[in-house]
């Protein structure tokens, strides 16, 4: 017990002294970390602000619920079925590689519907659509929470290269090898729609939350650019990248249509056609990335061209204010939840705290 409570305390401890704090008094705190094969023994953090938000985990054949705050909440086994997840972790979608039907169910254990199908099922951020794409890429079908066709029914194309899903709503994308591609609101109707120069390959698509912005990213032999789509306005606006990508890179927009992107050796900070700011960074290796944005401060995860996990923090105005390199980790991801960082790597979960100046 005496050696309990010495854990208990010095773990308080620890998680009361910021790993870094910038010189405009932003403070990072750790609050829990926990390597991935030990999710159902996570010691949590003591900090009651955390936020409660659900964070969804595949690890082997079992899904996990865990908290911000680090409490495991629920387990499920999906045996040897593969499974699509909602970004908030609610709904999931069971399917088999080479199965002839596909489910929708929530975490409580609800079984919405079942189909006979052989498709591969994505579920949007709150499970209000779910996107069935059949096996040679050539249709996607568009149905709704309860199983029923939606909007636009069914789209097909040359071989879809991205099926892009807004983590913030249910706006979708769908891009393809000959250049087409269609966005799509909350309700699978299709928004807009269109071709890039050249028929040129859609490799990324990144949607802002409240669907008035897209982020096309296309290319070919003479290079790769970007399309920033002004739905509300009708508009586009176009970038040439500084590299060509041989797969997606990360991209983000925000709700004014500012927009940031990896571009290897480079985080890029632009506004309609205009590269505002150029952040510096050590050579990205193709792979997982991701960047994430509160108001005005930026997250950025990528493994280096070495193999190791970067993490990194910056403002729009090209402030670098955090890096770290997580050399146990091959890839990380990040997931920002109000002021709260959550990291998942590939051997290795990492939660902070951010403490800004007008949390005082």
């Amino acid at each position: 017990m005496r050696y309990l409570l010495l854990g208990l305390v010095s773990g308080i401890i620890f998680s009361l002294v910021p790993i870094w704090t910038s010189s405009g008094a932003v403070e990072i705190y750790p609050e829990w970390h926990s390597d991935i094969d030990s999710i159902n023994y996570i010691e949590g953090s003591p900090n009651s602000l955390l936020p409660d938000t659900e964070i969804p985990l595949i690890n082997h054949l079992e899904f996990y619920l865990i908290s911000l705050k680090g409490k495991l909440l629920k387990k499920i086994n999906f045996d040897n079925h593969l499974i699509s997840i909602s970004n908030n972790g609610a709904y999931y979608a069971q399917y088999d590689k080479t199965g002839s039907h596909v489910e929708l169910l929530n975490t409580i254990g609800d079984k919405f519907w079942r189909i006979k199908s052989r498709e591969y099922p994505y579920v949007s951020s709150t499970g209000k659509i779910i996107l069935l794409m059949n096996g040679d890429h050539s249709r996607i079908r568009i149905m709704d929470i309860n199983g029923n066709p939606a909007g636009a029914t069914e789209i097909h194309g040359a071989l879809c290269t991205v099926i892009a899903l807004s983590h913030e709503s249910d706006y979708s994308g769908l891009g393809f090898l000959n250049g087409s591609y269609y966005l799509m609101n909350d309700k699978g109707e299709i928004i807009n729609n269109g071709t890039t120069p050249d028929s040129s390959i859609v490799k990324g698509i990144a949607i802002s939350a409240n669907g008035n912005y897209f982020v096309i990213h296309y290319g070919n032999r003479k290079g790769d650019f970007l399309r920033l789509i002004n739905n509300a306005r009708n508009k586009h606006y176009t970038l040439q990248l500084k590299h060509i990508h041989l797969t997606k890179t990360a991209i983000s927009v925000k709700d004014n249509g500012n927009y940031a992107v990896i571009d290897y050796d480079r985080i890029i900070i632009c506004a309609d056609d205009k590269i505002e700011r150029i952040l510096k960074i050590p050579l990205m290796s193709p792979g997982l990335s991701s960047i994430n944005f509160i108001n005005n401060m930026y997250f950025a995860s990528y493994t280096n061209a070495d193999g190791h996990a970067n993490f990194c923090i910056f403002l729009d105005d090209g402030t670098f204010l955090f890096h770290k390199i997580f050399f146990k980790e091959t890839f990380i991801e990040s997931r920002i939840h109000k002021n709260t960082i959550f990291l998942q790597g590939s051997e290795n979960l990492f939660c902070y705290s951010l403490l800004m100046p007008d949390d005082d």
